[in-house]
């Protein structure tokens, strides 16, 4: 029997974890735009929620008061190659933007190993912030 999904309180994850979860999500918001610019004031303002624990990585919510949204109101991605003593493939992650709100961070894994509660970063590639969608339809 698994024990994941898992939710977990910041105050019971490890400071490695706390420590990535950060260094993930500026490094996915670190875009040049006005957009991205908000969404960092978004992230320093905000306070880390439940962090729910998969298996094959984890989810970090983030808690805030409503700030000015972004516009559009809804986009997902970026990217940053993770690599995690004893995991068999590198992992990687995204940010969710809802309702012009910075939302979760999500990391995964690629390979059959479960994600760790501790994780040991190995490396860290380069960042992909998060690409600002186009508002106007196709």
């Amino acid at each position: 029997m698994s024990d994941h999904p898992r939710e977990i309180h910041p105050d019971d994850a490890s400071p490695r974890l706390l420590s990535l979860i950060r260094d993930l999500t500026i490094r996915l918001l670190n875009g040049p735009s006005p957009e991205h610019r908000a969404l960092r004031d978004q992230f320093e303002r905000a306070r880390l929620g439940t962090i729910t624990l998969t298996g094959a990585g984890l989810y970090a919510d983030f808690v805030h008061e409503i700030l000015r949204p972004v516009s559009p109101p809804e986009w997902i991605g970026g990217d940053v190659e993770i690599r995690v003593e004893g995991l068999d493939a590198p992992a990687g992650c995204l940010v969710k933007i809802s309702d012009g709100q910075l939302d979760f961070l999500e990391v995964y894994t690629f390979g059959e190993v479960p994600w760790p509660d501790d994780p040991i970063v190995i490396d860290l590639g380069e960042a992909q912030p998060v690409p600002v969608p186009s508002s106007t339809p196709l």
